[in-house]
């Protein structure tokens, strides 16, 4: 996906103008940068764009967070399987990826 699309996606998961920017700005720019990115990754990088130590306050609404792990795990996912990474992310594919991330998370505990 390309940087313009990436940032088109992240406007439609719940970010505003300047916390896309942010993400952008620590060169998260197109879903390749999302590969390899883990849960605690993103916890990491919603700080850093959240502000703090001198830098402007960036509000990160908490759905548009955890829509951006889903949106990582699904790109992770589709990589590792060797599938295309479609450019349309829906609140389906939000539904079914996020099921697929919890069932992995409950698969790992047992």
């Amino acid at each position: 996906m390309e940087a313009a699309a990436f940032g088109a996606a992240l406007m439609r998961i719940g970010f505003a103008a300047n916390a896309t920017a942010a993400i952008q700005q620590n060169q998260v720019v197109t879903t390749a940068s999302l590969i390899g990115m883990t849960k605690e990754d993103v916890e990491q990088l919603m700080k850093i764009v959240c502000g703090g130590q001198g830098a402007p306050v960036i509000t990160v609404p908490f759905m548009a967070q955890k829509k951006f792990t889903i949106f990582c795990y699904r790109v992770n996912r589709c990589t590792r399987l060797g599938e295309p990474i479609l450019a349309q992310f829906t609140n389906a594919a939000i539904l079914t990826y996020g099921r697929l991330m919890a069932q992995e998370s409950k698969d790992e505990e047992t």
